[in-house]
């Protein structure tokens, strides 16, 4: 009996061995997953960070211009009426022009420049407010603040009727920022953000 029993204690024995090997090994294996997938997401944060700087900086650009159009915006009236008068002379002053041709042509840029009047107002509210989503998308960009609103910043980087003379840069720096939007690493990076303690 003596020797039925030595042999079930090492029965016992070996298999209480094996069990701790056998966790440590699947520790190991979860170890070994996570910094390949933490590489992929940083491997995100580094694609992001440039053209994120690129694309808030012409949102700012793009702010400053719109400030300055709306600070400046009561002088507007007085410099069109300004260059009213000098097209009026040039066309009184041209010999191939009957009368009816320059008092229509007059009427038609007064059209004109009354129109442009009344509209710069919203022009340069809806500038302001575009700069400012293109801004916000940067920053959401660089922070890794979800893809929605830096991808919208984006595209509205690249709308010259909306984005003014911002979109000399803005139209490369729109396209750059949507192909690394659209990159898996960088998607990666973003769902690793919104997975973390505190992620949004």
């Amino acid at each position: 009996m003596s020797g039925y029993d030595d042999r079930r204690r090492d029965d016992r024995d070996d298999d209480y061995d094996d069990r701790p090997r056998r966790r440590d090994d699947d520790r190991g294996d979860d170890t070994d997953d996570r910094p390949r997938r933490g590489g992929r997401a940083g491997a995100g944060r580094e694609k992001v960070r440039l053209p994120a700087i690129f694309l808030t900086v012409v949102g700012g650009l793009g702010v400053a211009f719109a400030a300055l159009g709306l600070i400046q915006l009561g002088q507007l009236p007085a410099q069109l009426d300004q260059a009213l008068a000098e097209q009026n002379e040039k066309l009184d002053k041209d010999p191939n022009l009957t009368d009816d041709q320059k008092k229509q042509q007059k009427q038609t840029m007064t059209d004109i420049m009354g129109g442009v009047k009344k509209a710069a107002p919203a022009f340069y509210v809806v500038n302001l407010l575009v700069a400012a989503v293109v801004t916000l998308g940067g920053v959401q960009m660089l922070r890794l603040s979800g893809r929605g609103l830096p991808i919208i910043g984006s595209v509205l980087a690249m709308l010259p009727f909306v984005n003014g003379c911002c979109c000399l840069i803005g139209l490369p720096v729109g396209i750059w920022c949507l192909i690394v939007l659209s990159k898996p690493e960088v998607k990666a990076a973003f769902a690793a953000r919104s997975a973390a303690p505190g992620g949004y």
